[in-house]
């Protein structure tokens, strides 16, 4: 908030607290010395500094952790605690980005497409035909049509029995997702497995067609699982801070460090990978990116940047050395959020049963 007088000779008193005035905020309470009627602008940037701390010092915080890893920690734990924004304030900021975002775009049509995304429906719905025998014997009695198909191109590779003479169209990457010509049973075709769209290529539906058993429920289940881990994402977030320091510290344990210097640290690797899901967040609700790219970004991203956080906080002496540790604490930190989605894959399970 500015000032129309920097040196506070019109302002003797704190408003606040009414104790004398020797500088620009009051020594007593913290109250910036500032005129009884501030202008909207005024009003407004002192709401979102106190409430969403929109100020410069975010915006330097944000900046120095995305492009110094571990600069932040280091700052912190050496005393200098006003220069940046508080690493718990921080990350709850971004959780109240990201549930914003989730409650503002969250719909049934984007979960769909993350449904999507996340399982890879059309190798479900492959994998659960191949299982059925009968089934199997009657597309393999059925004439093949060649076809323009809308599916990943690793299909081909994974489902050799079905798909036959794959040929891609265009020249991209062999999970991408597009449109490639495919040798398939006419079956799928007769039994609403796959649909024509209106562009003239195939599609796999899963809502209409021949009802393959088990795929409803499966997808139910997926559905139940991630609307309960995005829903309860800042919770699971938050919880996974002291596990992550207790893998810190295990890689750095035989040197002296504070608990406090691994709780901090944790603290700003976490805000890191918030804000690496908010971005995938954001880019999924656009462009919808193929599987591989996400996990990419999540998994080589996070280890590059933890390689460096620990190399600069904790001095590591070899590149490899803390490239290892964040290895491995990359691995013990998969697996506690592995832990977590199998207890809510239980938790969604137990949901799907009691309601159908």
């Amino acid at each position: 908030m500015s000032m129309n007088n920097e040196n506070n000779t019109e302002y003797k008193y704190c408003l606040n607290c009414q104790t004398e005035l020797h500088g620009k905020y009051c020594h007593a309470c913290g109250q910036l010395a500032t005129q009884q009627k501030p202008t909207v602008k005024e009003f407004l940037m002192e709401y979102l500094n106190i409430a969403f701390i929109w100020d410069l010092h975010f915006v330097k915080t944000i900046k120095k952790l995305l492009l110094k890893p571990g600069y932040l920690t280091s700052e912190y734990v050496s005393g200098k605690f006003v220069s940046y924004t508080h690493p718990i304030k921080l990350n709850m900021f971004l959780l109240f980005v990201f549930i914003t975002m989730f409650l503002l775009f969250h719909s049934d049509e984007n979960m769909g497409n993350a449904i999507q995304n996340f399982t890879q429906r059309e190798e479900v719905q492959l994998e659960l035909i191949t299982e059925d025998k009968a089934y199997m014997e009657s597309l393999n009695s059925s004439r093949t049509d060649t076809v323009q198909l809308y599916a990943p191109l690793n299909l081909s590779l994974h489902f050799p029995e079905i798909i036959a003479n794959a040929d891609k169209q265009v020249s991209v990457y062999d999970d991408q997702i597009t449109v490639w010509n495919a040798a398939l049973p006419h079956k799928l075709i007769e039994d609403g497995v796959l649909t024509l769209h209106s562009d003239g290529y195939y599609v796999f539906n899963a809502d209409e067609g021949r009802e393959i058993e088990g795929q409803n429920e499966l997808e139910t289940i997926w559905k139940q699982m991630i609307t309960l881990t995005t829903k309860f994402f800042p919770i699971i977030i938050l919880f996974t801070v002291p596990f992550l320091a207790f893998l810190i510290h295990i890689q750095t344990r035989n040197r002296n460090h504070s608990k406090f210097k691994h709780f901090i640290f944790s603290l700003h690797y976490t805000a890191f990978l918030e804000l690496v899901i908010i971005f995938l967040y954001i880019l999924n609700l656009t462009v919808l990116p193929p599987s591989w790219f996400m996990q990419t970004i999540i998994m080589a991203g996070s280890v590059i940047y933890l390689t460096f956080a620990i190399k600069y906080v904790y001095e590591t002496k070899r590149w490899t050395g803390a490239l290892l540790k964040s290895i491995m604490t990359n691995i013990g930190y998969f697996l506690i959020l592995l832990s977590i989605l199998i207890f809510l894959f239980f938790i969604a399970l137990i949901i799907t049963v009691t309601q159908l």
